[in-house]
């Protein structure tokens, strides 16, 4: 597997993070928490 793909799992993960954090900003509830387990796992 090439470099640009080995660490795709990690990236996505943060990428998920960013939208995750957007919609807690925006609609609260349990996008923070979705935010808080997501942020202990990376």
């Amino acid at each position: 597997m090439s470099q640009i793909h080995s660490d795709y799992r990690e990236r996505r993960e943060i990428y998920q993070l960013y939208h995750v954090l957007n919609h807690a900003l925006l609609f609260g509830g349990s996008y923070v928490q979705q935010a808080d387990s997501l942020i202990a796992h990376l």
